[in-house]
């Protein structure tokens, strides 16, 4: 823009300077001088004119790009906060179903006392049969935890073993076979839940699950667990 200004005034320049010797061959050479002079002063301030409105409209553009970018980024901001309150939201009602699924799969619960004194909560399908059985006096013991969900089911612990309770039950599973069992997965394994207690077979015991048993078997005091799955 400045090398424009420049060289408008110096073709104003030229052109006085034409006319001063136009002039100087004339017998009028004062109204040359004089024409010469307003001409020249006319094209500065034109160019003047042009100079200021060409910034003027450079500091308006600046302005409007300016408040554009503040806008847009006013605009992510507030699409940021909306988006983060939504996805927390979300998480809290997921997290709260859970809890929801949770205490539906566990049922009814009661208060126990685990031997530290401190309470817990087993299910009544679990305090049923450890009752049946003999409750702490039984090879169970006593109540080591609170009643969990684990997949389809619930697993309540004990000092001797653990009751599970599903769609085929309430059962009892300890000694060997719980150990084997946690080994193979425990009720999310390929065996699933027990659907019997234990029982009492030739040289040893046996527990039933949804899809095989284990057995632990031998004489002379020399046992080893046997898997079958279906």
């Amino acid at each position: 823009m400045k090398r424009s200004i420049l060289a408008r005034s110096a073709l104003a320049a030229v052109a006085a300077a034409g006319i001063v010797a136009a002039a100087g061959c004339s017998s009028d050479t004062n109204d040359a001088v004089s024409q010469a002079t307003e001409s020249a002063a006319a094209i500065v301030s034109s160019a003047a004119e042009a100079a200021q409105s060409a910034a003027s409209n450079a500091s308006e553009a600046a302005q409007s790009a300016a408040t554009s970018a503040s806008e847009a980024a006013q605009s992510a901001a507030s699409n940021a906060s909306e988006a983060a309150q939504s996805a927390a939201s979300n998480a809290s009602e997921a997290a709260g179903s859970a809890v929801a699924d949770a205490s539906a799969a566990i049922g009814d619960t009661i208060d126990a006392t685990l031997p530290d004194g401190t309470r817990a909560r087993i299910s009544t399908a679990a305090s049923q049969l450890y009752e049946r059985i003999g409750g702490a006096s039984s090879s169970l013991g006593a109540v080591e935890g609170s009643t969990e969900q684990v997949g389809d089911g619930t697993v309540t612990p004990f000092e001797g073993g653990n009751i599970y309770t599903s769609s085929a039950g309430s059962f009892v599973v300890q000694g060997e076979i719980l150990r084997v069992y946690e080994e193979n997965g425990g009720p999310e394994g390929a065996l699933g839940y027990p659907t019997a207690d234990e029982a009492t077979i030739a040289d040893g015991w046996e527990s039933a699950f949804q899809n095989g048993t284990i057995t632990w078997t031998g004489t002379d005091g020399n046992f080893t667990a046997n898997v079958t799955t279906n």
